[in-house]
């Protein structure tokens, strides 16, 4: 493999990963607040109109936002583990050709690595779509286990 080469991809991988972590943190903070107030009904909005400061979590009777009043032991998961799993679903399908060759072919020869970057149209657009579907239901299954932890509250999704 050519020096010149290698260098161009690694400096490619780590600008793609540090713009995928900001447009993963931007996304998640503009869409964070909106998808606990789709799932709990609690009163959370955008950053810009309020955050959470309309929450149910505020008032001095309940019910309280199961997503808002997690305990910090597990409210990241919330948040990081929303985010850690779009960071996932974006490599898994960026770079699908170069998983396949090392899994399937069985082509697991450091030495032999070759790491496929696939500039298609269908794979830029699986880029965009599939960490959006993966905030989307990585959400909805965290936000159900904290739906499921609550005692009594009383709505989830469209109950």
């Amino acid at each position: 493999m050519d020096y010149r080469t290698s260098i161009g991809k690694v400096l490619w991988l780590l600008g793609e990963f540090v713009i995928v972590c900001l447009v993963i943190v931007v996304f998640d903070w503009v869409f964070h607040n909106p998808m606990c107030d789709l799932m709990f009904k609690c009163g959370c909005t955008w950053n810009w109109d309020g955050g959470w400061d309309e929450c149910n979590i505020h008032n001095d009777t309940g019910p309280h936002c199961p997503w808002c009043n997690a305990e910090p032991s597990t409210a990241w998961i919330t948040q990081w583990g929303v985010m850690g799993m779009m960071l996932l679903s974006y490599y898994f399908v960026a770079y699908w050709k170069t998983w396949k060759n090392l899994i399937f072919k069985g082509n697991n020869d450091t030495r032999k690595f070759n790491c496929i970057i696939d500039l298609s149209i269908v794979n830029i657009l699986s880029r965009l779509v599939v960490p959006i579907l993966a905030f989307i239901i990585s959400s909805i299954i965290v936000g159900f286990g904290f739906y499921l932890s609550a005692d009594d509250y009383p709505s989830f999704l469209f109950h």
